[in-house]
Parts: C-alpha cells; structure tokens; sequence
C-alpha cells in the first residue's frame, strides 16, 4: 500500500484510502500486541532471552536461537588461537611498466589498473579505492605495500593476479586468514572467522566474538 501510494499515479483521494487502511493495519498490529495467554503477553517483548554479563570488549554480538530449559544457562569462552587476517606483501617497488591487476577477496573481484612510474602509495591508493569490492585493504610500511584482507578466518582472502606487466607478492598465490578456535563449556569449537555456532542440549547461541580478544573471557549468563 505504501509502495502504491508512492507511485506517483494515484489520485489524492486514493492515497487518503489507502492511508485508512494502513492505519487499520497498524490498529489490527497494535491489538495483537496485547493479546496474552494464562496472564502473560506474548508479544511484547518480555518473553525474549535475556542475556547478562556481556563484556562488549571482547564479545561483539550474542544471538540466542534456542534456549531447551527454564534454567539460567552460563556460557564461558576461552580463546585459545585467534582469528587471522589474510596478509601478503608487495615490495617490487615504483612500477617500470603499466600493470593490470585482478584484485580478488572475500567480497569480490574487480581489475585494477596500474600506470608505468606507479610510486608505492599510487599502488596503495589504486588497491584501497576497490576495497568495498574486494575486501582487501593496502598500507606502504617502508618500501613495501602491505596487503590485509578487511574480514577474518578462513573464507578472508587475497589473490593478485597480473594480466598485464609484472607485479610479484611474497605470497605469489591466494592467501586466506584462520578461523578462531576456543573451548566452550567444556567444548572446543571452531569458529567461522570470529563467529562461534554454540549447540548443546540445553542452548543454542551464536557468539561473535572481538577477533584480537584471546584467553579467558568474562561469562555471561542466558
């Protein structure tokens, strides 16, 4: 309706009717909102998971999908091996040649192309102005350029590949990150990057954790 009534093509009078039954709608919502069984309402919010204890330093997002018992259920992470960036290095220097590159990451692939006399930071800014499409960010640190894929784990990656001239990395080949692993309750998981699927018989959340926290981390409670 409110789509229609955006078009453009409905005369005044059609909006306003269209606009009575949007309100309708809202009234039917708001009614819904109230309805309860043996005393509780149902939709109002006071039935969701309640989640205390969080540390947001070191753990980004809590996502409870199930909880299997009326119980208070703990949840205690130790980090044993954090998550990694995919890196690789480019320390061929100013360009002699122009280079056409395919930049590929997790996001994407794009090409890049490069001119002959392409100083360090020319090649940095060229790679950071695709990085929304690549997920490959770049820093000169001397006379190298440093390549560091945005996200972490195992599907961050960075391939450079030369369809045009010569552009060497020290890699010379994709190059991915690793994923986080910790022990859980007693369970060791392995993460997707820094993000832990947590199953047991009495819960099942999903933990994004910071990827630089490491070691014993605050419990928190469900």
């Amino acid at each position: 309706l409110v789509l229609e009534a955006a078009g453009g093509t409905l005369s005044s009078d059609e909006i306003a009717a269209n606009q009575i039954e949007v309100d309708s709608i809202l009234s039917s919502i708001d009614s819904l909102a109230a309805v309860s069984f043996g005393g509780r309402r149902l939709l109002d919010g006071s039935a969701s998971y309640r989640i205390e204890g969080v540390d947001n330093a070191t753990i980004q997002d809590v996502d409870v999908l199930d909880k299997k018992t009326s119980s208070d259920v703990t949840i205690d992470i130790e980090i044993t091996t954090q998550a990694t960036q995919a890196t690789d290095n480019y320390s061929g220097g100013a360009l002699a040649e122009d280079v056409t590159l395919i930049v590929s990451g997790e996001e994407g692939s794009t090409t890049v192309s490069l001119s002959d006399g392409a100083t360090l930071d020319d090649i940095a800014d060229a790679l950071n102005a695709v990085t929304h499409l690549t997920g490959v960010s770049a820093n000169v640190n001397g006379g190298d350029v440093e390549l560091t894929s945005v996200g972490y784990g195992s599907d961050a990656s960075i391939s450079i590949e030369a369809t045009e001239g010569t552009f060497d990395t020290d890699a010379g080949t994709t190059v991915t990150g690793t994923d986080a692993v910790a022990t859980i309750n007693g369970e060791e998981y392995t993460a997707d990057g820094a993000t832990f699927s947590v199953h047991t018989t009495s819960i099942s959340v999903v933990v994004e954790v910071d990827p630089t926290a490491s070691g014993e981390l605050d419990t928190f409670t469900v």
